[in-house]
Protein backbone atom coordinates (compact mmCIF):
# COMPACT_ATOMS: atom_id res chain seq x y z
CA UNK A 1 0.00 0.00 0.00
CA UNK A 2 1.23 3.55 -0.91
CA UNK A 3 0.09 6.52 1.64
CA UNK A 4 0.38 10.30 0.24
CA UNK A 5 2.24 12.44 2.28
CA UNK A 6 1.51 15.58 0.93
CA UNK A 7 1.21 18.12 3.82
CA UNK A 8 2.06 16.42 6.62
CA UNK A 9 4.80 17.31 9.02
CA UNK A 10 7.58 14.81 8.70
CA UNK A 11 11.30 13.68 10.81
CA UNK A 12 14.50 14.21 9.24
CA UNK A 13 14.68 10.34 9.45
CA UNK A 14 11.07 9.82 7.85
CA UNK A 15 12.52 11.95 4.97
CA UNK A 16 15.54 10.67 4.39
CA UNK A 17 13.02 7.11 4.56
CA UNK A 18 10.85 8.24 1.78
CA UNK A 19 14.01 9.52 -0.35
CA UNK A 20 15.31 5.87 -0.01
CA UNK A 21 12.02 3.94 -0.39
CA UNK A 22 10.74 6.20 -3.92
CA UNK A 23 12.64 4.93 -6.12
CA UNK A 24 11.79 1.14 -5.17
CA UNK A 25 8.04 2.14 -5.24
CA UNK A 26 8.67 3.42 -8.70
CA UNK A 27 10.66 0.12 -9.87
CA UNK A 28 7.53 -2.03 -8.33
CA UNK A 29 4.96 0.28 -10.10
CA UNK A 30 6.66 -0.09 -13.83
CA UNK A 31 8.08 -3.23 -13.47
CA UNK A 32 5.61 -5.23 -15.18
CA UNK A 33 5.12 -2.58 -18.09
CA UNK A 34 6.11 -2.72 -21.55
CA UNK A 35 8.54 -0.41 -23.52
CA UNK A 36 5.54 0.85 -25.55
CA UNK A 37 2.98 1.29 -22.20
CA UNK A 38 6.20 3.24 -20.73
CA UNK A 39 6.83 5.65 -24.38
CA UNK A 40 3.46 5.63 -24.89
CA UNK A 41 1.75 9.48 -24.27
CA UNK A 42 -1.69 8.98 -23.17
CA UNK A 43 -2.85 11.64 -25.56
CA UNK A 44 -1.12 13.89 -28.01
CA UNK A 45 0.89 16.61 -26.06
CA UNK A 46 1.13 14.53 -22.69
CA UNK A 47 4.10 12.98 -21.31
CA UNK A 48 4.50 9.49 -21.47
CA UNK A 49 5.24 7.73 -18.11
CA UNK A 50 9.17 7.97 -19.24
CA UNK A 51 8.84 11.13 -20.08
CA UNK A 52 7.94 12.12 -16.14
CA UNK A 53 10.06 9.51 -14.70
CA UNK A 54 12.58 11.18 -17.11
CA UNK A 55 11.49 14.65 -15.38
CA UNK A 56 12.10 13.24 -11.87
CA UNK A 57 15.58 11.44 -12.39
CA UNK A 58 16.48 15.13 -13.88
CA UNK A 59 15.16 17.20 -11.23
CA UNK A 60 16.63 14.87 -8.52
CA UNK A 61 19.99 15.04 -10.20
CA UNK A 62 19.73 19.12 -10.90
CA UNK A 63 18.38 19.69 -7.61
CA UNK A 64 20.52 17.31 -5.88
CA UNK A 65 23.86 18.67 -6.62
CA UNK A 66 22.54 22.24 -5.75
CA UNK A 67 21.86 20.98 -2.24
CA UNK A 68 25.01 19.50 -1.84
CA UNK A 69 26.79 22.93 -3.12
CA UNK A 70 24.97 24.57 -0.49
CA UNK A 71 26.09 22.03 1.87
CA UNK A 72 29.55 22.01 1.68
CA UNK A 73 29.89 25.89 0.76
CA UNK A 74 29.65 29.09 3.28
CA UNK A 75 28.60 31.18 -0.10
CA UNK A 76 28.25 29.24 -3.50
CA UNK A 77 27.58 30.02 -6.50
CA UNK A 78 25.29 27.79 -8.01
CA UNK A 79 24.96 28.09 -12.23
CA UNK A 80 20.83 27.51 -13.10
CA UNK A 81 19.98 24.89 -15.15
CA UNK A 82 16.68 23.37 -15.99
CA UNK A 83 15.83 20.22 -15.56
CA UNK A 84 14.85 19.65 -19.31
CA UNK A 85 18.02 21.09 -20.26
CA UNK A 86 19.90 18.32 -17.95
CA UNK A 87 17.22 15.82 -20.03
CA UNK A 88 18.91 16.82 -23.47
CA UNK A 89 22.21 17.09 -22.11
CA UNK A 90 22.40 13.32 -20.80
CA UNK A 91 22.16 10.61 -23.39
CA UNK A 92 19.34 8.54 -21.79
CA UNK A 93 15.57 10.06 -21.23
CA UNK A 94 15.50 8.16 -18.38
CA UNK A 95 17.73 6.20 -16.19
CA UNK A 96 15.82 4.28 -13.97
CA UNK A 97 13.82 2.21 -13.00
CA UNK A 98 15.88 -0.84 -13.80
CA UNK A 99 15.17 -2.76 -16.86
CA UNK A 100 13.20 0.17 -18.66
CA UNK A 101 16.50 2.21 -20.18
CA UNK A 102 15.74 3.26 -23.52
CA UNK A 103 17.34 5.34 -25.37
CA UNK A 104 15.67 7.15 -27.98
Amino acid sequence: MYVLVYDTKLTIDQVLTHLTEQPKVITALTADLSRTRLHRSPSRGEWSLNDGLAHLRSCGDTWGKYMATIIAEDRPTIRAMKPTTWIKKTSDRCQGPPGHVVRR
